[in-house]
């Protein structure tokens, strides 16, 4: 999981620097809100991840299936396809 700590710093700096007298409080509900949209992006990217990895993992059995049919095929395997 890699959420992008500079958003993360940018939070916190958020928070250091509030002029307490002349603007209002951060809440704690804002910064839940700002961290919880970190991690659905972070967990939307790891299910993009996932989906991509899968795919190509298809894609990669695909042609290894094909290379060992064409080798039986080419060596007069009986029984080959």
């Amino acid at each position: 999981m890699f959420i992008d700590a500079n958003r993360i710093q940018d939070i916190i700096e958020q928070c250091e620097s509030t002029d307490y007298m002349s603007k209002p409080l951060l809440t704690v509900r804002e910064v839940a809100q700002e961290l919880q949209a970190l991690l659905d992006e972070e967990e939307a990217c790891l299910e993009q991840m996932a989906k991509d990895y899968e795919a190509a993992d298809a894609g990669r059995r695909e042609m290894e299936e094909a290379a060992i049919e064409k080798e039986l095929a080419m060596c007069g395997w009986p029984g080959a396809i």
